[in-house]
C-alpha cells in the first residue's frame, strides 16, 4: 500500500481527504498549526492551547463513516457564551488540557472516529505567522493576512514564523517514509507555506525520494497571490523547499492562457515543462466554477499515485 502524505491547512486539505480516503492508500495528513481566527483563535488566546480548527477538519474528513460523533464535532453554537464556538474545537481543547501528550490526544479522536488515516500536527509549539510586504511593512497573524485590512494590492515579499518552531517527529517520519507527498489546494501563504517554515519540514521534503505533487487552486487570493500564474505558485513554493523542485502540478484545464474570468489562475504548459515540472491537466472545477472539486481531484491523484 502506497504511503501518501498531504500537507496543508484550512478547508482545502480536508476537502481532498474526504475523497482521497476512499482509495487504497496509507494516508498521513500533516496539518498547519497557525490558525488564529474564529473559534480557534478565541480558544488559543484564552486557554493558551494549540489551534484545534484545522486538526478537527481533517479528523472529520478522514472519519470512516458519517456518525453522530462526526456530526457533533461539526456543530457550532449560535447563542450564549459559547456562540461561535465549534463543539469539536471545544472537545479537542479539553483533550489537550487533560492529557500531557498532544499527539496522543489526536489519536484518541482517530480511534473514536475510525479515521482512515493519520492526522499529524506539523508542530506542537505555539507560533504566529508574519508576512513582510513589498513596502517592508509587517502583518502579524494568519487571519490578518488571510482577510487583509491593509492595502491588498501590496505583494507579499516573504513570510516567517515568530517564534521559530520545530516539526514533530511524527511529521518528519511520515515524510521520510512517503511514496508521494502532496501540497494540497489552499491559500498559498496562509495554508501551505506555513508548514514549510517549520524547522525540519522543508529539509525532510528535500531529502525525500517521494514524488512531490502540487495541486493548484483554481483562483488567486486577494492580498496573497494577486494575478499569480501557476508557474508563479510553483516558484514561490520552491523558494521555501530547501532546493527541492516540484515534480508534478495538477491544474484545472478550464484555466487556459486567455483570461476568462477575474482571479482565474492561468497556466502555460510549455513554461511549466521548461521549468522541469510535469503538468497534469484535468477538468477539476465544481459545477458553479468557483473552486476545485475535491472528488475530481482525488480521482486524478489516484491515477497519478498508481501510475
Amino acid at each position: 500500500m502506497k504511503k501518501i502524505v498531504t500537507i496543508g491547512g484550512g478547508s482545502g486539505q480536508s476537502l481532498l481527504l474526504q475523497y482521497l480516503k476512499q482509495y487504497d492508500f496509507e494516508i498521513s495528513a500533516i496539518v498547519s498549526m497557525i490558525d488564529d481566527g474564529g473559534s480557534t483563535g478565541r480558544l488559543r488566546d484564552q486557554l493558551d492551547i494549540l489551534p484545534p480548527g484545522d486538526i478537527r477538519r481533517c479528523l472529520i474528513a478522514l472519519a470512516d463513516d458519517q456518525t453522530e460523533l462526526q456530526e457533533m464535532m461539526s456543530y457550532r453554537f449560535s447563542e450564549g457564551e459559547l456562540a461561535g464556538h465549534n463543539a469539536g474545537n471545544l472537545m479537542l481543547a479539553a483533550m489537550e488540557k487533560s492529557m500531557t501528550d498532544y499527539e496522543q490526544s489526536i489519536k484518541v479522536f482517530e480511534k473514536l472516529l475510525k479515521c482512515r488515516g493519520r492526522v499529524i500536527p506539523v508542530t506542537t509549539e505555539l507560533t504566529t505567522l508574519q508576512a513582510i510586504l513589498e513596502d517592508e511593512s509587517v502583518i502579524s497573524g494568519e487571519t490578518n493576512i488571510d482577510i487583509p485590512k491593509h492595502d491588498a494590492e501590496l505583494a507579499i515579499k516573504n513570510v516567517t514564523l515568530e517564534p521559530a518552531v520545530t516539526a514533530t517527529s511524527s511529521a518528519i517520519t511520515a515524510l521520510q517514509e512517503a511514496d508521494v507527498i502532496i501540497l494540497t489546494i489552499g491559500d498559498l501563504f496562509t495554508s501551505i507555506i506555513p508548514n514549510l517554515l517549520v524547522g525540519g519540514i522543508a529539509e525532510a521534503i528535500a531529502d525525500s525520494k517521494a514524488q512531490l505533487i502540487y495541486t493548484c487552486n483554481r483562483q488567486t487570493k486577494i492580498g496573497e497571490t494577486n494575478k499569480f500564474t501557476a508557474l508563479e505558485y510553483v516558484n514561490r513554493l520552491e523558494t521555501y523547499l530547501a532546493g527541492r523542485k516540484i515534480d508534478t502540478i495538477i491544474v484545472d484545464s478550464t484555466a487556459v492562457e486567455a483570461e476568462i474570468e477575474p482571479n482565474l489562475i492561468t497556466y502555460n504548459v510549455s513554461a511549466l515543462q521548461s521549468h522541469g515540472t510535469q503538468v497534469i491537466e484535468a477538468e477539476l472545477a465544481t459545477s458553479d466554477g468557483l473552486r476545485i472539486d475535491g472528488e475530481k481531484l482525488a480521482i486524478e491523484l489516484n491515477k497519478i499515485c498508481n501510475n
